[in-house]
């Protein structure tokens, strides 16, 4: 496929390349952006800027209510470019199983995201007028959904019964990866937003590990996920195994519930991962979202590409 026009120089990759020495109007067009988000904050969404390199943001978005990604914790890294805001920043998806999952057709599993605005994906492009919020609001409102197989081209009218069952693994993966794993020691979380998502984990780790159990009478540990784009190969739906850990996970994380020290899973096998091989505020609003810290001042949008290797190739936009 033809590079879409707008699309970010030099591939859609932000840790394809080191820090970028970015100039006075591009930091104070950033300052502003995360004052303003700092001001009035996503739901479900913190930002913190990397601590050794201006032009690099931490994001973390926890998947909203009523979908297959409720309670995940998903991490994504922009990187601004010198000219930003004539041009998007580069965006990469993080929690990725070590570059082995896809867990929606617009987030490959080498990372890269699929939106229009990023010039990753045809469709309305990106312009100055669009901030690093528009960015997160379009991950969350056009990505983070339920149905998230018809996203992709020649699926858009797949049955309910296969869009169903893609967001039952979209469920079951934001719990293996996006909590236990996220929350575990190879957590590709800074220190400061993996502390606030333990937090977030203290109050909804219950319900999550509770849903989880509950999906295991519907899915018996052990079925296939059957991937229609091929995607995930050899998966296994375990639910069971992974309602047990987040709930022994969870009772660390709140003594007074009979827990001890947390037990969270360190390896996606032990978290319930199979192959054929063997608001940041809460419902109950019990964790607020802290402000997005700020860079020093001296210092597709419906659709994803049909790749199924997750690598750029000659339909992807580079």
């Amino acid at each position: 496929m033809a590079a879409v026009p707008g699309s970010v120089a030099g591939g859609w990759d932000p840790l394809a390349t080191g820090p970028i020495s970015l100039p006075r109007t591009a930091i104070r067009r950033l300052q502003k952006e995360l004052q303003s988000l700092a001001k009035s904050p996503l739901p479900g969404v913190l930002a913190q800027c990397d601590e050794k390199d201006i032009s690099l943001l931490h994001v973390l978005i926890v998947g909203a209510a009523e979908t297959p990604y409720a309670d995940g914790f998903f991490h994504f890294i922009l990187r601004y470019p010198a000219d930003y805001p004539t041009k998007p920043p580069r965006v990469r998806f993080m929690t990725t199983d070590d570059g082995t999952l896809r867990i929606h057709p617009n987030l490959y599993a080498n990372g890269k995201v699929c939106l229009s605005i990023l010039g990753t994906w045809s469709g309305p492009g990106w312009t100055p007028s669009l901030t690093t919020t528009s960015v997160l609001l379009s991950i969350q409102s056009q990505i983070m959904q339920t149905g998230a197989l018809r996203c992709e081209p020649g699926f858009e009218k797949a049955d309910s019964a296969r869009v169903g069952h893609f967001d039952r693994w979209a469920e079951h993966e934001s719990a293996r990866v996006g909590v236990l794993r996220q929350l575990g020691e190879h957590s590709t979380l800074p220190k400061a937003l993996k502390e606030q998502a333990a937090a977030v984990f203290a109050a909804t780790g219950e319900s999550t590990a509770r849903r989880c159990i509950e999906l295991a009478r519907e899915i018996t540990d052990g079925t296939l996920f059957e991937d229609p784009g091929k995607w995930n190969k050899g998966r296994r739906f375990r639910f069971g195994d992974l309602g047990k850990q987040l709930l022994e996970a969870w009772k660390g994380a709140n003594p007074s519930a009979g827990g001890g020290t947390p037990a969270l899973a360190a390896d996606p096998a032990a978290a319930g991962a199979s192959s054929e091989d063997g608001k940041l505020a809460t419902e109950s609003g019990e964790h607020k979202p802290q402000p997005a810290s700020e860079p020093a001042a001296a210092g597709r949008s419906d659709s994803s590409s049909s790749d199924s290797s997750d690598s750029s190739s000659e339909e992807d936009v580079n």
